[in-house]
């Protein structure tokens, strides 16, 4: 068992990390970046696509040849050319639904900043309370009485913005 002191403690000192680790992203915040970073992502996505749906079609063009060269039987010539038919309407599909992400994102954005608020506000917090607590954690996990895990709100805006820190600093 977890004495409180230990808990409210171990709390408080996770806490103080994210406050931290948060107020060094700040200078980050300029939605432009954001935005470049999502529109690499999903654009690098859509222009892979759109190689491999290039190197289809070639493949798909060459099975002429090589049929008339005899290389390959009719049947095979027919098998291999819905076989590209196939995958070239697969990757168009995926090529499509891409896009509406890719506008979502960029959108998504240039909305909402204020989850790194929630955290900045108790930045000068030096005793956990009731409110503090309600706002920023979704649950503490006792896994043994060296472990304690604070389940943070926003997580996956956080990764999102820690993620886009280390690709700036890698691309920037």
């Amino acid at each position: 068992m977890v004495r409180e002191d230990r808990l409210i403690n171990e709390v408080m000192q996770q806490v103080r990390e994210r406050i931290i680790k948060i107020e060094q992203l700040e200078p980050i915040d300029n939605r432009s970046y954001y935005s470049n970073f999502y529109g690499n992502t999903f654009s690098l996505r859509i222009l892979d696509l759109d190689d491999k749906i290039h190197k289809l079609f070639q493949f798909k063009s060459s099975l002429y040849d090589s049929f008339v060269q005899g290389i390959i039987t009719a049947g095979d010539f027919k098998d291999l050319q819905g076989l590209y038919e196939n995958e070239i309407s697969i990757l168009e599909a995926k090529r499509l639904s891409l896009i509406p992400t890719l506008q979502d994102q960029t959108e998504v954005v240039s909305d909402d900043f204020s989850w790194k608020e929630v955290f900045l506000q108790y930045s000068s917090m030096t005793k956990l309370d009731r409110r503090a607590v309600a706002k920023m954690i979704q649950g503490i996990r006792v896994i043994s009485k060296e472990e304690i895990v604070v389940d943070f709100v926003y997580q996956h805006e956080y990764e999102m913005a820690t993620h886009y820190t280390e690709w700036g600093c890698e691309h920037g």
